[in-house]
């Protein structure tokens, strides 16, 4: 299928007051349904919770087509003297995947913060292409080093106390093991999407997260930290 050159990321840092449009929040939940071929899944309501607590929203916009999203947190306090960036939610539609579409989407969103020196990704996936991003960003909790040495303690502490969606599960008897940051049936459906784990260069993460115990099928879900190396690390005014 030939894919609009049209497309492009808009991102904003709006506090909205209140609730969301209704169809504005169906066509985030199509793109939802859509890139990871589900059926079902993902509330409208809390789609709206995620859009009122990220500090940074974007779409990926042709006209007036969603074809996806990635909403950010950005705490006002920072880790070790920068700031973290966490990824609540990400997305695009299976029509667009594969075709760069993210390729400089961080250097984006830290242009709405141009004050702020990032020296900190995370996120919670289950998605070893998620994982091998973080990882070619720099050294990745908890595969580089566990969250249990000096250095991965604070960054767990600063993610349990400033990261809403760290300590935020819908599955039956989810915990967090603060050691591997692997969240155990965080995720009352199960798997999220139909992506594969067969990605080049996430080998050794996928091994050691089989050693963890790490179950997909149960929900399960892991908290990865990384820290920023090169050209995605912006220097203060």
């Amino acid at each position: 299928m030939e894919i609009s050159c049209d497309y492009d990321w808009c991102f904003d840092r709006s506090k909205t007051p209140g609730d969301f449009d209704e169809s504005f929040l169906k066509s985030i939940h199509q793109v939802y349904l859509d890139g990871f071929g589900k059926s079902k899944g993902w509330s409208l309501e809390g789609i709206n919770a995620v859009l009122l607590r990220s500090n940074i929203r974007g779409f990926l916009k042709n006209k007036d087509e969603i074809a996806g999203y990635a909403f950010y947190t950005v705490p006002t306090r920072t880790l070790n003297g920068t700031h973290m960036l966490w990824e609540d939610a990400i997305c695009l539609k299976k029509q667009v995947q594969g075709r760069r579409f993210t390729q400089g989407i961080l250097e984006k969103v830290m242009d709405l913060l141009p004050n702020n020196e990032f020296g900190w990704i995370g996120g919670r996936t289950q998605n070893p292409l998620v994982v091998k991003r973080y990882s070619d960003l720099g050294d990745v909790f908890p595969f580089n080093a566990l969250f249990d040495t000096e250095e991965g303690k604070q960054v767990m502490d600063f993610v349990l106390n400033y990261i809403p969606q760290a300590t935020t599960f819908s599955g039956e008897g989810a915990f967090l093991d603060k050691v591997t940051g692997i969240c155990r049936n965080a995720y009352a459906d199960g798997r999220l999407g139909d992506y594969s784990t067969e990605v080049p260069g996430a080998e050794a993460f996928e091994r050691q997260l089989l050693e963890w115990g790490f179950n997909r099928d149960n929900g399960d879900a892991l908290l990865v930290v990384s820290r920023l190396s090169g050209i995605t690390q912006r220097p203060p005014d």
